[in-house]
């Protein structure tokens, strides 16, 4: 019970300055970027959201976030079908970024989450969006591959070497997006 509580008190030490640090430093700057680049999530454009993992469960609620609460064309690419189809014809670490080829238009968004900002099928896309023109957003977590920074139009890094801190903090700065510009309360 000693081990746990020791474990319990290192991790509330870690969980309170990461988040204070987010909040204090990276939070309202990266919304303020995103909304100004996307025109505060203007309908009139495509949104499309990627990540692996935890992130794609992320990009998920977040495209649908955009639909319902802010009208805009916003979908991700995980669907069962789509990802074996392209990744069997294209290869799994390309699977991502031509299906960005295929769907994505000058003008649209393209919105990468990796908490690592090191998978090779999120590198490969962001090349290809910006290739395409579109308007590029990535969030990593401390230590990303330097072309995720470069490549983007808006990045945000969550400098936490926790896993869920991370994911946690891309969720409230996508979140926090979508409310600041229709916030919507409980009834």
């Amino acid at each position: 019970m000693e081990n746990l509580m020791s474990k319990i008190n290192l991790n509330k030490g870690v969980y309170s300055s990461d988040y204070s640090r987010f909040f204090e430093n990276d939070l309202w700057p990266f919304v303020g970027t995103f909304l100004s680049i996307t025109e505060n999530l203007s309908p009139h454009r495509q949104y499309f959201l990627a990540g692996n993992g935890a992130s794609a469960a992320i990009a998920s609620h977040i495209a649908n976030d955009f639909t319902k609460s802010l009208g805009c064309r916003a979908r991700t690419f995980h669907d069962p079908a789509h990802i074996t189809c392209f990744a069997n014809d294209y290869g799994y670490e390309n699977w991502l970024a031509e299906s960005i080829r295929k769907f994505a238009d000058e003008g649209d968004v393209v919105i990468l989450i990796s908490s690592s900002g090191r998978s090779e099928n999120i590198l490969i896309a962001a090349e290809a969006a910006a290739q395409k023109n579109v308007i590029l957003v990535t969030l990593t977590g401390p230590s990303p591959d330097l072309r995720l920074e470069e490549l983007a139009n808006c990045h945000l890094s969550v400098y936490s070497n926790a896993y869920n801190i991370i994911e946690c903090c891309h969720m409230i700065a996508l979140s926090a997006a979508v409310d600041s510009v229709n916030l919507i309360a409980l009834d």
